[in-house]
């Protein structure tokens, strides 16, 4: 399903396998947005792994992210309990 929100076209899936999919197959281009001033003043000017576009800079926010904060051996222990709890 697309819809419009002003000017943003937005995509609705109506499965994971179909969201999944398009992720793969167009993940340069969902990573690639538009720039407004707003948005560079809400995201700091795409300066966080959020909001930065595809490129050198947002893979190596992301090896930083996965290597030193999400996958540290604490944390997925400390998130283990949780996701023990919640099943």
């Amino acid at each position: 399903m697309l819809l419009y929100f002003g000017r943003i076209h937005v995509i609705v899936f109506s499965t994971t396998d179909a969201g999944r999919d398009v992720v793969k197959m167009h993940d340069r281009e969902l990573a690639s947005h538009l720039r407004s001033k707003i948005y560079e003043k809400l995201f700091y000017n795409g300066r966080n792994m959020a909001s930065a576009s595809y490129g050198e800079y947002w893979r190596q926010l992301k090896s930083v992210s996965v290597l030193h904060i999400f996958f540290r051996n604490k944390m997925v222990r400390f998130f283990g309990d949780i996701r023990e709890e919640v099943m």
